[in-house]
């Protein structure tokens, strides 16, 4: 249905920063990583394999693990031998604003790059393709997007998915009543409870769900972030993360991720 790149989103919205005077020092990402010893990752708490609460209460997934090692190269890049790493919880409708007023530093979920979102902050190398599916009960008979007119259909706002879904919908004349939802959870509650006949979201989170930013012109942090994804990358230590959290889904590395994967490989 569609197919979008997901990033690690990173750090403070450009427009957003008051007018400096000239020799005043913007009040960065690195800035305030340095200043703080820490970096602050926004994470989503329920968007499983990518980024969720463990049993633990712990922040976990795939793309947590890839930022944890994206906070320890900024340490080594800034000399901040036991650098600190800071979560906190985001949704759909809040990291970018989190983003924007420096809450955190990066967003570490599942967020689509477009070139909507690409005027507001920086992205970094695409880490995983996102491909839509619906989530329906077994007995509904339910296949495609056809199949949903007079239906009720729970989209996850604020996403990417959300968007896409409804101007497919509109392009096939589709009628539909729209119940938003929160997140991926309350997403198969209300499949699961009948308030909806169906969830649309990306088909690894849809998965995850059943078994279980940085500164638009902060250029040093986006050169730190993509080069451990490109080393990640180099080295296979991604392509085993990728097949530790990812490829149980259904969504192993060959075709379009495999490309993604070498042209993003990136030498020194």
């Amino acid at each position: 249905m569609f197919v979008g790149k997901i990033s690690l989103l990173g750090v403070v919205v450009a427009a957003l920063l008051p007018v400096l005077a000239r020799g005043q020092e913007a009040d960065t990402a690195l800035t305030r990583i340095r200043q703080n010893k820490a970096v602050t990752i926004g994470f989503r708490e329920s968007a499983a394999p990518f980024a969720y609460l463990n049993e633990s209460k712990q922040a976990s997934g795939y793309s947590i693990d890839i930022c944890n090692r994206i906070a320890e190269e900024i340490g080594r890049k800034l000399n901040i031998p036991h650098i600190e790493t800071r979560y906190v919880p985001v949704t759909p409708q809040t990291r970018i604003p989190l983003i924007a007023n420096g809450t955190v530093d990066l967003e570490c979920g599942t967020t689509v790059n477009s070139l909507a979102r690409q005027e507001q902050v920086d992205f970094s190398y695409a880490v995983a393709l996102a491909e839509g599916r619906l989530l329906v009960r077994k007995a509904s008979g339910i296949q495609d997007l056809s199949d949903l007119n007079g239906k009720i259909v729970a989209l996850a706002a604020g996403t990417t998915a959300e968007r896409y879904v409804r101007t497919a919908l509109d392009r096939s004349k589709i009628n539909v009543r729209v119940l938003q939802v929160r997140d991926n959870a309350e997403g198969l509650l209300a499949v699961n409870s009948q308030r909806v006949d169906a969830f649309v979201n990306d088909a690894v989170l849809l998965g995850g769900v059943l078994r279980t930013a940085q500164n638009k012109d902060d250029f040093a942090i986006v050169t730190i972030i993509n080069g451990t994804i490109a080393r990640l990358l180099a080295s296979g230590e991604l392509h085993r993360l990728y097949d530790q959290w990812i490829t149980p889904y259904g969504v192993p590395i060959e075709g379009e991720v495999d490309t993604l994967f070498k042209i993003e490989a990136i030498a020194e």
